[in-house]
């Protein structure tokens, strides 16, 4: 009968025992969530200032297409022009098509709705204080399984 007890109380260690592992892994997995979620938000929104960035430095090269106002309103893809010797304009466009395009391809969209990206030209108080805003649409997932998708922007401002 002694050995019963200690038998049946050594029964109740080992399932105590699993059951502290099961909550600890269940945890640690809790946290490995977590952990990959911020890192996919994370990664989006780096892409995102990453090309937006990048639509700067095109218009700022393009320095005749950016006086000609040839990127003061994208707001969306257009064509891609194939050309050898292009114009200021022609130039504008494939930055254009190429930036859209890449935005399409690296941010998340949702459904038929695309990540999206525009550039529009902003005056305040007469011709000398310009800006162009490009601003970056994307969507993200609220939670890894399941969740509506949330609209995201990044928006910079450049001047000349």
């Amino acid at each position: 009968m002694h050995k019963n007890k200690q038998a049946a109380f050594a029964m109740v260690e080992v399932l105590v025992a699993m059951l502290v592992i099961v909550v600890g892994l269940l945890g640690m997995m809790a946290f490995q969530m977590q952990g990959l979620r911020n890192n996919l938000r994370t990664q989006s929104h780096s892409q995102a200032i990453i090309l937006a960035y990048d639509m700067a430095e095109r218009m700022r090269s393009n320095r005749g297409g950016w006086e000609d106002g040839d990127y003061d309103a994208i707001t969306d893809k257009g064509s891609e022009v194939s050309c050898s010797d292009c114009s200021y304009q022609q130039t504008a466009d494939n930055d254009a098509y190429r930036w859209i395009s890449e935005i399409e391809g690296v941010l998340p969209g949702h459904g038929s709705e695309v990540a999206v990206g525009t550039v529009m030209k902003e005056n305040g108080g007469g011709n000398k204080q310009q800006w162009w805003n490009i601003s970056i649409t994307w969507y993200e997932k609220a939670e890894l399984i399941g969740g509506d998708p949330v609209e995201k922007n990044y928006l910079l401002t450049v001047t000349r």
